[in-house]
């Protein structure tokens, strides 16, 4: 009898000691599905993380394009200036060059005036008092030369302006 009660002692003490092995494996068990589902949610953070990281990588390689393309834009803004002050300065010259030249233009008709011969203004053939050119009048060439000169100005204003515009339309599009 005693060796029952031993034994029935000792089958109750394994009852209970896999019964709470049965809980802490129970619990045991949901920690582990818990963790899968973190790790699930880990693994998507990650993922998350590691497009962000993408997206910011792409984002400083843009913006160190834009900024070489805003110093471009600027050297050409600069040189569509400076190509700018140089087409007003020739033209300047040459308005000056030609309001002479037409100022002129009595004593450049007189100087080819023959008595006798009608003049190509008022048809007279006497010319008793003539118009002199005087010593600073420029050449008809000297005109055309300082027009064909403004107008290469010009020419490189105009190209300088359009590459400022197309480089802008790159920057704004940057």
């Amino acid at each position: 009898w005693e060796a029952a009660q031993s034994a029935q002692q000792a089958a109750k003490h394994a009852i209970l000691t896999l019964s709470e092995e049965i809980t802490a494996l129970t619990a045991e068990r949901k920690n582990l599905e818990s963790v899968s589902a973190e790790k699930e949610k880990l693994s998507s953070e990650k993922q998350a993380l590691q497009e962000a990281k993408k997206k910011l990588l792409s984002l400083i390689a843009s913006l160190g394009t834009l900024d070489t393309q805003r110093a471009l834009l600027q050297s050409k803004q600069d040189a569509y200036l400076k190509a700018d002050a140089a087409s007003s300065h020739t033209r300047q010259l040459y308005e000056v060059l030609n309001k002479a030249f037409l100022d002129e233009q009595a004593g450049i008709l007189a100087a080819g005036l023959q008595n006798g011969i009608p003049c190509p203004v008022c048809g007279s053939t006497d010319h008793p008092h003539l118009a002199v050119i005087s010593d600073h009048a420029p050449t008809e060439a000297a005109v055309k030369a300082a027009k064909e000169t403004y107008e290469k100005a010009q020419s490189a204003t105009n190209a300088a302006s359009a590459a400022a515009s197309a480089q802008k339309g790159v920057v704004s599009t940057t």
